[in-house]
């Protein structure tokens, strides 16, 4: 099932063309609309526990290598997307103890990413925290329409997903392609 929800969208990120943003884009879409289609698959997917995502990252585990291949996705992605627009990202305006959680992830990042073939130049533990900021809005709201915790609010979750989108297209300095 995750498997298969990752191919769908690596052949969504395909489609999309060579912008990552527009990539990133397609792919929250599309995962949104698998979500809601599906919320028990979504709910059987996405409720592996992070322990054993962090435990072993060698395992042969098929739910948990299942959830790295599809984490793999959204982050290599945000990596092109960072490495195409370099997004304001200044490890300087981090709070020290932010910094030192995060330079291990970011250090696990760009070892995968070298690891592929993806070369993104320097990445500042800023721009995970963009990456992290994206993913967990995207994510959240998600969980929250398929979940029906946002039902009291809205019937039609679109239009706030949309806006979600496009707020999220200001961390990434969307409108600056040149940066």
């Amino acid at each position: 099932m995750a498997r298969e929800l990752t191919q769908t969208l690596r052949d969504i990120r395909a489609a999309a063309g060579p912008e990552p943003l527009a990539q990133v884009l397609a792919i929250c879409r599309t995962f949104r609309t698998w979500a809601l289609a599906r919320p028990a698959e979504f709910g059987l997917v996405f409720s592996v526990p992070q322990q054993a995502l962090n435990a072993n990252p060698d395992t042969d585990d098929e739910t948990v290598v299942a959830a790295l291949e599809f984490a793999w996705l959204f982050e290599e992605t945000m990596l092109r997307l960072w490495a195409r627009h370099r997004f304001a990202a200044n490890d300087g305006d981090l709070p020290e103890a932010l910094r030192a959680d995060l330079t291990p992830y970011r250090d696990r990042l760009l070892a995968r990413a070298r690891a592929r073939g993806l070369d993104v130049g320097e990445l500042p533990v800023a721009a995970t925290v963009v990456l992290l900021q994206y993913w967990t809005r995207i994510f959240g709201q998600i969980s929250m329409e398929v979940y029906g915790h946002l039902a009291h609010a809205t019937d039609r979750g679109e239009p706030l997903f949309e806006a979600t989108l496009a707020d999220l297209g200001g961390l990434v300095d969307a409108d600056n392609p040149e940066r």
